[in-house]
């Protein structure tokens, strides 16, 4: 039998008394040889003019008063955003906030068609109305003028307005979980 010499071939089990020449070999400690990794150069290049724009330009920033109730996962949906997707551009900012004001996002239109709107939410609050701070008034649908049509009021905030008919202005009152009728 020949000699082992390398450590992980030795039989820990063989000793001098277990046969013809054999002998038993302290194992080896072998340390692993380190692994030389070459880091690529990264080639900086300066920003070109032709690349910097202004954001009035580049993107749309759009608000969006959303029912009260409207969640995220309702907001990352792409069919939410149908009725309106064809206006979005890639690269566009939503803002989102709820009518009772207790949510806000704030997203971004990754990919958008005629029919349909993938948004991502960049950040989300909860808002904490402390008392007081908000009155809860109620909603007030109204003859605006020739131009406007009918609207929905709250206060002296126009929700909606260029509404067909009162009953369509009573329709989206209705549609609210905060109605308190006038």
């Amino acid at each position: 039998m020949p000699e082992a010499t390398d450590p992980k071939t030795v039989d820990p089990l063989i000793t001098p008394d277990s046969g013809a020449g054999a002998t038993q070999q302290k194992p080896v400690a072998v340390e692993p040889k380190p692994v030389v990794v070459e880091k690529e150069e990264v080639v900086v290049e300066p920003m070109r003019p032709a690349r910097l724009y202004q954001n009035d330009f580049a993107f749309t920033t759009w608000r969006v008063n959303a029912f009260p109730g409207t969640t995220a996962e309702m907001i990352e949906n792409e069919t939410y955003w149908t009725h309106v997707a064809r206006k979005f551009r890639r690269g566009d900012e939503i803002s989102v906030v709820t009518d009772d004001f207790t949510h806000f996002w704030r997203c971004v239109v990754v990919a958008a068609g005629e029919k349909f709107a993938d948004v991502q939410i960049l950040d989300e609050h909860v808002l904490k109305i402390r008392d007081g701070q908000i009155q809860d008034l109620p909603y007030k649908a109204e003859w605006g003028s020739p131009s406007v049509l009918y609207r929905v009021m709250r206060g002296k905030e126009v929700m909606i307005d260029k509404l067909d008919s009162m009953d369509e202005a009573r329709m989206w009152i209705k549609g609210r979980s905060s109605y308190k009728p006038t």
